[in-house]
């Protein structure tokens, strides 16, 4: 009885490979959605698989590097923008320095005793 096989189990592994062996190859090389093309063989599936990838991989690389370099006008502000700043506030202290220079002559003559014309007096106001 070396034929028999009981129902329910699994044939013996064949040394040799039946006809349904390279389909399933073929099929397990296809992403899913594809359909089994007769002509194509093995090779050239995974070939097309291979290249699609790769094609998807410059795609992503090519939107992630999207930088450039400067132009003269956009260094020029860059090393620039930093000078204005420190213009701005040296003019805002001078000008500061000098509303309280104004300020403190004013109350210093206001404070100070003014003296009468003619007299030894001296007169707050």
């Amino acid at each position: 009885m070396v034929g028999f096989v009981p129902a329910g189990t699994a044939p013996p592994p064949s040394s040799k490979p039946t006809e349904s062996q390279p389909t399933y190859l073929v099929s397990n090389a296809l992403p899913q959605g594809q359909s089994v093309d007769e002509n194509r063989s093995l090779f050239d599936i995974l070939q097309a698989n291979k290249q699609k990838k790769q094609e998807e991989f410059e795609e992503k690389l090519k939107f992630k590097n999207q930088f450039r370099g400067l132009e003269g006008d956009e260094a020029e502000f860059l090393v620039c923008y930093p000078q204005r700043g420190r213009k701005l506030v040296r003019r805002k202290e001078t000008q500061k320095s000098r509303e309280l220079k104004v300020n403190r002559t004013v109350y210093s003559n206001l404070s100070a005793p003014q003296r009468m014309p003619g007299s030894g007096r001296s007169k707050k106001v």
